[in-house]
This record gives structure tokens, C-alpha cells and sequence, in this order.
């Protein structure tokens, strides 16, 4: 289980009536190539698009439920570009 602090995605998600617990249980990573698109809602189509922070902005055009920013979920959007390529390509072999 992770901390709603550390994946720093709105709280709100995480904590409320519904199966609010304050944490998120990340699933396995093996072939999470072939798990687009993803989020909840499938709302990012890429690997890429999950860790890239112009998904963060209004003038994000990559999103499957429309134009504009896919909020949430944070984590990773804060690495260098050749980090993100690499964890990319990383997440690609399994």
C-alpha cells in the first residue's frame, strides 16, 4: 500500500466514504505496456503521457476523455526527460 501523500494525487480520491483508505494499492507492473490506456478512467493513452507533466497543463491534447489537463496521480511528472525515457523503456520489458 502507498501513502496518498506520496503518489500526491488530490487526497479527496483517496480518503473518501466510498473506499477511502488513505492509500492506493498499485497493481503489478508486469506487461503494464499492454494495459492501456491508464488511470481509473483510462483517461492517458501512453506510458509516456502517465509521466509526462504537460499532461498537468490546460493545453494537454493526449488525453482519451478530451482536451485539457489529466490531473491526479503525479508522481513521476518531476523527473528529468532522459529519467522518464528511461523508466519508460524500463517498464517496456516487463
Amino acid at each position: 500500500m502507498i501513502s496518498v501523500d506520496r503518489v500526491d494525487t488530490d487526497p479527496a480520491l483517496a480518503n473518501g466514504a466510498a473506499r477511502g483508505t488513505g492509500h492506493y494499492r498499485p497493481p503489478a507492473l508486469v506487461r503494464v505496456v499492454a494495459a492501456a490506456p491508464y488511470f481509473h478512467d483510462g483517461s492517458v493513452a501512453t506510458l509516456p503521457d502517465v509521466l509526462a507533466p504537460e499532461r498537468l497543463t490546460s493545453t494537454f491534447a493526449g488525453g482519451f476523455l478530451g482536451p485539457g489537463p489529466v490531473s491526479g496521480h503525479r508522481f513521476g511528472t518531476t523527473l528529468p526527460p532522459s529519467d522518464r525515457e528511461a523508466l519508460v523503456s524500463y517498464l517496456r520489458t516487463l
